[in-house]
């Protein structure tokens, strides 16, 4: 089964959390960015495979970016990575910008995205091989971005060689750390007062604590968090724009 949410739709984290803790069997969770969003979503790859193949084992949920101004505050995707990997910036950036595997309401694998939807299905059935006993591995010898190299000519040289894509459920990323006012809040430089005051409203309903507070601890633990930053942010940003 394949849902599809939207960021513009002022529920999208409320409903993909709980899409998330309800579920009840592996499930797949992935943006769709907005240069496809104006296709059909379930019949695109890699997402058509997967349901054609894994549909008894896997379900999807989609959520699409539309690109739409109604839709550009909303990150759910970072929420949730944030959400699932409270104590691993690195994983939680990853999983954020590619796909991640749930389980139980628990996070079992990353995948990070690739060149092209054919080399990205690769990687997922590699990562469902590994997570599943009930899939086959995809063939090595297709697998994407793989190069012959020379044997090493010095001890450790060739594991100091390998890339992150040998290793594409873990691979590491880096969370951008310190943020600034304005990335907390989504706005770019020069805005207006009244700009940031519509973006802080925004938030604040949107990560209020209350709208969590039926899911599990860690979801009401991430909007009470994610709360003390927009507020700090805005207290720091609105006396900046008031000068």
């Amino acid at each position: 089964m394949i849902d599809v949410l939207y960021f513009s739709d002022r529920q999208v984290n409320q409903k993909l959390f709980a899409r998330v803790t309800a579920a009840k069997k592996l499930l797949l969770v992935t943006a769709v960015p907005p240069h496809r969003a104006t296709q059909v979503v379930a019949r695109l790859s890699p997402y058509a495979e997967l349901e054609a193949d894994h549909a008894a084992l896997l379900d999807q949920v989609l959520v699409v970016d539309e690109g739409s101004v109604d839709g550009m505050w909303r990150d759910p995707l970072t929420a949730l990575a944030d959400a699932l990997y409270p104590d691993d910036t690195r994983a939680a950036y990853g999983a954020s910008r590619g796909y991640v595997f749930v389980e139980a309401g628990k996070a079992r694998a990353w995948v990070k995205r690739h060149g092209s939807a054919t080399e990205d299905l690769w990687f997922l059935r590699e990562a469902l091989a590994k997570l599943s006993p009930r899939v086959d591995p995809p063939d090595p010898a297709r697998r994407p971005g793989r190069r012959k190299k020379p044997p090493s000519s010095r001890p450790g040289q060739a594991r100091a060689e390998r890339t992150a894509e040998d290793e594409p459920v873990e691979a590491p990323g880096v969370r951008p750390l310190g943020r600034t006012p304005y990335e907390v809040l989504g706005l770019a430089r020069g805005c207006t007062l009244s700009e940031g005051q519509k973006a802080y409203r925004a938030l604040i309903v949107q990560y209020h604590p209350d709208k969590v507070a039926h899911l599990a601890d860690e979801f009401r633990q991430l909007a009470e968090a994610r709360t003390r930053e927009i507020l700090a942010a805005w207290q720091q940003l609105e006396s900046e724009l008031s000068d």
